[in-house]
C-alpha cells in the first residue's frame, strides 16, 4: 500500500469519524433547540463541506487538503505556509502577509479588540475588509418589577463556586450594576444620542471597542426598553456579562487571564453547549473606505446613466425615422431576395448544362492524355539527344564562364600592376629630387654656417657692450638724481614754496638729469635691439647646425627609397608579363569554350526541332 493510499484511508476514517459526530449533535441541536428564525447555525455547513470533501467535488487539490486534515507538518512551502505571530507585532507582522499575498486573506483574531487593531493596522493599506461577526442567539429575558429586562444567568453553580477570585471592580464610568439573587445583573438600554455619538466619534476602519461602549453607558437611560426584533442584525454594543462568564467576543480555545487552575476551559459555554449550538448567524459588514468608494463611484456611473436616458425624447423622432427607412430597406431586400432567388433558378439551368459539357471535356482530356503519352514515348529518343545537347553546351557555356572570369580577373591584376608602376616611377623621381635639393642645400650650409658663427660671436660682443653701457647709464642716472636731491635739500622754506627764486645750479642739474635719462634709455633701447638680433643668429646657426646633422640621413633615406622603388619595379614587370600571359591564356580557352557552347547549342536546337516535328507528325 502506498503514501497515497494510507492518506487516502487516514482522511476517509476521519471524514466518517466527523460526519457522524456532526450528524449527532445536527440532531440532538434539531431536536432540543429553537426552530425559526431563532435557531442556532448548528453544524449543517460542515457536514455539507465533508460530504463534498468525501465525494471528491471541493475545490482545490484535494491531495493537499488532505495532508492538511491529517499531516500538516508534511506540506510544502509551496502549498500552505505556516507563520507563528506569537511574540512579535501582530500588526506588522499582518502588514507584511497583505503586503506580499496577492488574493483573498482570512485573518482570525481572538477578541474584538484585536481584530480592531489589525484593522488599525490595515487602514493605510487602502484594502477591501470585511468584518465577520458571529450572531449569538437571543437570551431568555423577562419582566421584573421595576420594568427593567434581567437576563438570566448562563452560569452553572459549580464553575461559579470554583472561581476563586473576586470580580474586576468596575470603572469610574461603568453604572453600577445591581446583581439580584437569582444571580443575574441588569442590562441597560443606550439611547439614540449616545449611539449618535459613538457613530461621530467612530473612524473609518475601526471598530466599535468594550471601552468605548462602557465610556457610552456612563449615563444609562433604564425606562427605555430594547425594542429591536430577536432576528435583528445586532449593532456593535456588546452585552455586560456576569463577572465570571465567557466573553461575547472570545474564540473556542483561549483561557481568561484570571483563570484558576481546575477551572472550566474559556471556550466553555452556559450548560456545556458548543458555540455552534448558541450562534444564529453570521454578520458580515464593510469597514474602511475603499467599499464607500466604490459606492461613490457606482453613484457617479448611475448619474451617468441619468444623464444618458435625457436625451431619449431627443431620440423619439430619430428612432422613428430609422424604423421607416428600417422598413423600406426590408422591403428592397425581399424584392433583391425574390430576383436573387429567380437568377438561382437560372443559374441552376446553367450549371447542370456545364455539367454536361464539363463530362464531355472530361472524355476528350483522356482521350488527348492517352494520345500524348504515345507521342511522347515515340519521341523520347530525339528528345533525351537534345537534353544531352544542351547539357554539353551549359557545361561549355559555364566553362568559357569561369575561363572569362579567371581572364578579367588577370586583366584586372596587370592594371593593378601598371597603376602602381606608375606609382612607384612617380615616387621614384621625387626621390630623386629629393637628393639632388638635399645635396644643393647641404652644400649651401657648410658654405654659411661659418659666417653665421661669426655674425652670431659679433652680436653676442655687441649685446655685452650694450648691456655694461646700459648699466652704466643707469648709475649715471642715479648719480644725478642725487645731486638734484642734494640741492633741493639745501633749498630754503621760501624756495621749496617758490616764492623766492631757486639755486641757479638746480636749473642745470635738472637739464643734465633729463640728458642722462635720455641716453639711459637709448642705451636699453640699443641693448634690447642688440639682443634679438643675437638671438635670431644663433637660431639660425642651429638651424644649419641641425639640417647639417639630418640632412645626411634624409640623403641616406632618400637613395635607399631609390633602391627600393627600383627593385619593386623590376619585380612590378615580371608580375606583369606573368599576369599578361594569363589573361592571354584564359581569354582564348573563354573563346574557345564560348565557340563550343555556340555549337552544342545549335545541335541542341537542331535536335528539340527533330524532336518537336517528329512530335507533330505523330499527332
Amino acid at each position: 500500500m502506498d503514501e497515497t493510499e494510507r492518506l487516502r484511508e487516514r482522511v476517509d476514517e476521519l471524514c466518517a469519524a466527523l460526519t457522524e459526530r456532526y450528524g449527532r449533535l445536527e440532531a440532538e441541536l434539531v431536536e432540543s433547540g429553537p426552530s425559526g428564525d431563532d435557531r442556532p447555525l448548528g453544524w449543517s455547513g460542515r457536514l455539507e463541506v465533508l460530504r463534498a470533501f468525501a465525494a471528491g467535488v471541493a475545490p482545490g487539490d484535494r491531495t493537499a487538503l488532505a495532508r492538511l486534515m491529517v499531516d500538516p507538518d508534511a506540506l510544502d512551502d509551496g502549498t500552505a505556509n505556516r507563520i507563528d505571530l506569537s511574540g512579535a507585532d501582530a500588526g506588522r507582522s499582518v502588514r507584511e502577509i497583505t503586503d506580499a499575498l496577492d488574493g483573498r486573506i482570512l485573518l482570525l483574531a481572538p477578541s474584538k479588540a484585536e481584530a480592531a487593531a489589525l484593522l488599525e493596522a490595515l487602514a493605510d493599506r487602502e484594502l477591501p475588509v470585511l468584518l465577520e461577526e458571529v450572531v449569538p442567539t437571543a437570551p431568555f429575558r423577562r419582566r421584573k418589577d421595576n420594568g427593567t429586562v434581567e437576563f438570566r444567568s448562563m452560569k452553572e453553580d459549580a464553575a461559579r463556586a470554583t472561581r476563586a477570585e473576586p470580580a474586576p471592580p468596575a470603572s469610574a464610568a461603568d453604572p453600577e450594576a445591581t446583581v439580584s439573587d437569582l444571580g443575574t445583573i441588569r442590562m441597560e438600554a443606550i439611547s439614540d444620542e449616545m449611539l449618535a455619538d459613538m457613530a461621530e466619534k467612530t473612524t473609518p476602519h475601526k471598530i466599535v471597542t468594550d471601552e468605548m461602549l462602557a465610556a457610552a453607558t456612563a449615563s444609562p437611560a433604564p425606562d427605555e426598553p430594547d425594542h429591536r426584533p430577536l432576528d435583528a442584525v445586532p449593532d456593535d454594543r456588546p452585552l455586560e456579562a456576569v463577572p465570571g462568564d465567557r466573553p461575547a467576543d472570545a474564540v473556542p480555545g483561549d483561557r481568561p487571564a484570571d483563570a484558576v487552575p481546575g477551572d472550566r476551559p474559556a471556550d466553555a459555554v452556559p450548560d456545556g453547549r458548543p458555540l455552534e449550538a448558541l450562534a444564529r448567524r453570521v454578520v458580515v459588514r464593510p469597514v474602511g473606505n475603499v467599499w464607500r468608494e466604490d459606492a461613490e463611484r457606482e453613484l457617479r456611473g448611475l448619474q451617468r446613466g441619468l444623464l444618458w436616458l435625457e436625451q431619449w425624447p431627443r431620440d423619439i423622432a430619430t428612432v422613428e425615422r430609422l424604423r421607416t427607412e428600417g422598413v423600406q430597406r426590408r422591403e428592397e431586400r425581399r424584392a433583391a431576395i425574390a430576383a436573387l432567388e429567380a437568377a438561382i433558378v437560372d443559374r441552376r439551368a446553367e450549371l447542370e448544362t456545364a455539367r454536361e459539357s464539363v463530362a464531355e471535356a472530361e472524355a476528350e482530356r483522356e482521350r488527348k492524355a492517352a494520345e500524348e503519352e504515345r507521342v511522347a514515348a515515340e519521341a523520347v529518343g530525339p528528345r533525351q539527344e537534345a537534353e544531352r545537347l544542351r547539357a554539353e553546351a551549359d557545361a561549355a557555356s559555364a566553362q568559357a564562364a569561369r575561363a572569362a572570369h579567371v581572364a578579367d580577373e588577370a586583366w584586372t591584376r596587370v592594371s593593378a600592376i601598371d597603376e602602381r608602376a606608375a606609382q612607384a616611377r612617380f615616387e621614384l623621381g621625387a626621390a630623386r629630387d629629393q637628393e639632388q635639393q638635399l645635396v644643393g642645400d647641404l652644400a649651401r650650409a657648410r658654405e654659411e654656417l661659418p659666417a653665421a658663427k661669426a655674425e652670431t660671436e659679433r652680436l653676442v660682443a655687441e649685446d655685452s657692450t650694450a648691456m655694461a653701457e646700459g648699466h652704466a647709464s643707469y648709475y649715471r642716472v642715479r648719480a644725478a638724481e642725487s645731486a638734484v636731491a642734494a640741492v633741493r635739500q639745501k633749498m630754503t622754506l621760501t624756495q621749496r614754496l617758490h616764492v623766492a627764486p631757486p639755486p641757479a645750479e638746480l636749473k642745470k642739474l635738472r637739464a643734465d638729469l633729463k640728458a642722462k635719462v635720455r641716453q639711459a634709455d637709448d642705451a636699453v633701447r640699443r641693448a634690447h635691439e642688440t639682443k634679438e638680433a643675437a638671438e635670431r643668429a644663433a637660431q639660425h646657426q642651429a638651424g644649419l647646425e641641425h639640417f647639417l646633422e639630418t640632412g645626411a640621413e634624409r640623403l641616406a633615406a632618400a637613395k635607399h627609397a631609390q633602391e627600393r622603388l627600383a627593385a619593386e619595379l623590376t619585380q612590378l614587370a615580371g608580375s606583369r608579363e606573368d599576369a599578361v600571359e594569363t589573361h592571354r591564356e584564359h581569354a582564348r580557352t573563354a573563346a574557345e569554350a564560348a565557340d563550343h557552347a555556340t555549337q552544342a547549342g545549335a545541335a541542341a536546337r537542331y535536335a528539340e526541332q527533330t524532336a518537336r516535328a517528329a512530335e507533330e507528325r505523330l499527332a
